[in-house]
């Protein structure tokens, strides 16, 4: 029992599965199907549905992409052809980069504290989704690394839930600021090509949000990295 137990097969099916995403050579390919070659009952499949792009429009991010053009498809983690979990995936850049989408978050309230100012997306390093992406992520590939390197300057990433929490409470007394890096975000060029103006409008200041929060985020990490002064 302690070396099934020292090697975590003691743990849930989707814990243990998570866990092996770490180690990439233990995984095989067939089709659209991963699985681990120790425990072939450990699948994730990835199935696209031929209405979802229909019913979903492209969110902020797929336009800050060389090319715009996207897909969705969903992504199945299973055992014993149970389904453990289910993710939504997003290729953009035409299909060089696959990434699990992002979650909503909001920051900063009105003048009245009633609604948030500004929405952005983010990952938490603590989060499956985000070690799915990782495990998607093929770092000798420099197509994938320049779409994940553009992703990646409009959505946040936090350590974990904690993380992001302080942040934003730290953001909210720091609106003059992040307009300011917005007002300067908006100076760099971004090809977003949807005919209504007030859909495009809307797309180019939450690739600006996703600017400034990063910027302000990279500007709060490295205070609190710097020594405390002793008085």
């Amino acid at each position: 029992m302690l070396w099934k137990k020292r090697l975590g097969l003691t743990q849930p099916p989707l814990e243990q599965i998570v866990s092996r995403l770490e180690h990439k050579s233990e995984w095989g390919l067939n089709d659209e199907t991963f699985y681990n070659i120790y425990k072939p009952e450990f699948i994730l499949v990835e199935e696209y549905d031929d209405d979802m792009d229909d019913r979903r429009k492209g969110e902020f991010y797929v336009y800050s992409q060389c090319n715009s053009k996207f897909l969705y498809k969903g992504l199945k983690i299973m055992c014993n052809q149970t389904i453990l979990k289910e993710f939504e995936l997003i290729s953009l850049d035409s299909g060089r980069y696959k990434t699990p989408i992002p979650t909503w978050g909001y920051v900063c309230h009105d003048e009245w504290g009633v609604n948030y100012k500004y929405t952005y997306k983010y990952f938490l390093k603590e989060s499956i989704d985000y070690k799915l992406q990782k495990f998607f992520f093929d770092p000798e590939d420099m197509e994938e690394v320049y779409a994940k390197r553009r992703l990646d300057e409009v959505i946040l990433y936090f350590e974990d839930n904690e993380e992001r929490l302080r942040f934003e409470f730290y953001a909210e007394n720091r609106q003059k600021l992040i307009e300011q890096y917005i007002k300067e975000a908006d100076k760099i060029c971004f090809q977003i090509d949807v005919g209504d103006e007030h859909v495009k409008k809307i797309e180019r200041h939450r690739l600006s949000t996703g600017l400034a929060l990063n910027r302000l985020l990279k500007g709060y990490r490295e205070m609190l990295s710097k020594p405390t002064q002793m008085s």
